[in-house]
């Protein structure tokens, strides 16, 4: 960019636009590196007068395709849910940001729509899920990309600052298992002053050596434990402590992209947890906390949707087939089945936990995102 702009000064040769393409990676080290997408755009806006019209025309978390005989992780990786949380994590570093000087391109296009383009071929193996960069695959599949960028088309037009993450008490509380009972491995029980599962698991976290915890929903005492025997019981509910060195790396993964929709009078809260491709990321619970009187969580209104190792994968389920070489129709209906983004009630959906009418707790797995709609009470 700066040759070029060099050149067209020196010659007084005009431009209407810049393109330009921007890629995290094109190896294996720093493949995923959304803060390498940031430093490109920081790196251009300072180049740029603010009149340019600036189009990034291709982006993406790595610019080699993935080709080979037998399935590949790494050579899969954009098929993978890590990508749709890496879409997340650079839309929340570019795009503009209440209090944040702007750094967003008039375009920031993902490379690209389909794996069928001209610069390919067509696959000797893995013919559904190979590597390419395109959003759906031969058989026109969405992957966890393409519904990531659904999810951003759905969203409003008001982004909202977000504040955070602020430490959480040390250590943290876990993922909770409703109708579970951890048997055995007792450390002792808290005091009767223990009333819900949150306040047992801060208890286990203020006693040296305990990991988990049994909450008793009748007589609501609270079991301390030092080691996990999962067991079905109606009347428990158990849970694990996080610890601390955990916790900090997941305010290193974690990201959250707030948006208010004035047409639907809807605030949208998009979480994602990712990290660049072969470094650490964990399982990690974020405490999202609206003004109070903004929004109910707990309303029957309130959804969830998830993208991630267990939802909207279907990479997996092509995987769990025994990643075939040339799938059938069947399996091509399956595994389009796969890619739909299902919506919960955000009340009573698996890790989550409401802790007010505008507060909860959602465990983000690792390269996961989820998003949070609610209706808005207030601004």
């Amino acid at each position: 960019m700066t040759d070029f702009l060099a050149f067209c000064n020196a010659t007084g040769t005009p431009y209407d636009f810049v393109s330009t393409h921007d890629y995290s990676s094109c190896s294996v080290t720093n493949l995923g590196d959304a803060q390498a997408i940031m430093s490109g755009m920081q790196n251009g806006r300072a180049i740029l007068d603010s009149d340019t019209e600036w189009l990034v025309t291709e982006f993406g978390a790595s610019c080699l395709q993935g080709f080979g005989s037998g399935y590949n992780p790494a050579a899969a990786y954009h098929d993978m849910v890590d990508q749709a949380a890496y879409t997340m994590a650079v839309v929340d570093r570019v795009a503009d940001y209440p209090g944040r000087g702007s750094i967003e391109p008039q375009a920031l296009s993902y490379w690209a729509f389909s794996d069928v383009f001209e610069e390919s071929f067509f696959p000797l193996a893995n013919e559904s899920f190979h590597g390419m960069f395109g959003l759906i695959n031969l058989h026109g599949i969405p992957k966890p990309t393409y519904r990531a960028y659904q999810l951003l088309h759905e969203l409003g037009t008001t982004r909202v600052a977000v504040q955070g993450p602020s430490p959480p008490p040390l250590p943290a509380c876990g993922p909770v298992e409703t109708g579970v009972d951890y048997y055995g491995h007792d450390i002792g029980h808290a005091s009767p002053n223990v009333t819900t599962p949150a306040e047992c698991c801060h208890a286990c976290g203020a006693v040296p050596g305990c990991l988990y915890y049994s909450f008793h929903i009748d007589s609501k005492q609270c079991g301390l434990k030092n080691g996990r025997n999962a067991t079905a019981d109606a009347n428990r509910i158990s849970g694990s402590i996080v610890p601390p060195a955990n916790v900090d790396r997941c305010h290193q993964t974690t990201g959250v992209i707030a948006v208010i929709n004035s047409t639907s009078s809807q605030l949208d809260v998009i979480v994602y947890n990712h990290a660049t491709w072969n470094t650490s990321v964990l399982d990690c619970t974020v405490r999202v906390e609206a003004p109070t009187g903004s929004v109910d969580f707990g309303a029957k209104s309130s959804t969830l949707r998830r993208i991630d190792g267990a939802h909207t994968n279907p990479l997996a389920t092509w995987v769990a087939m025994g990643a075939p070489d040339y799938t059938t129709a069947a399996q091509n209906k399956a595994i389009m089945a796969s890619s739909v983004m299902e919506t919960q009630a955000l009340s009573s959906a698996q890790g989550v936990t409401i802790v007010g009418p505008s507060a909860l707790d959602i465990v983000v797995p690792a390269q996961g995102t989820a998003v949070i709609r609610a209706n808005l009470i207030s601004n």
